[in-house]
């Protein structure tokens, strides 16, 4: 058995329990990543939970194709994501000004 007490360890919680992976959406129009297919403003994801989501596991659906996360990253004010050989998402607080 492994001791955890010299890991960075991330917790699910009760309501976890069942979660094997979550399903987020992205769009070839935009730099974001959202958590339903319309990707609506509303549907944009914000830096903390996208960096929680990544830490316990994510598929991003773009154009069809199911890819996971070669990369994420904390970005001080807004959380990215890496998938494919060089597509970079971002959290809704993410502004290209």
């Amino acid at each position: 058995m492994t001791d955890y007490r010299n890991f960075d360890v991330v917790y699910a919680d009760a309501e976890e329990k069942y979660v094997k992976t979550v399903v987020l959406y992205a769009k070839a129009s935009d730099a974001y990543v959202y958590k339903a297919a319309g990707a609506t403003e509303q549907d944009k994801i914000d830096k903390d939970t996208l960096l929680d989501l990544c830490k316990k596991g994510v598929m991003v659906v773009l154009d069809g194709v199911y890819y996971v996360p070669s990369q994420f990253k904390d970005a001080t004010t807004y959380t990215t994501l890496t998938i494919g050989e060089s597509t970079v998402l971002n959290s809704k607080e993410y502004s290209a000004e």
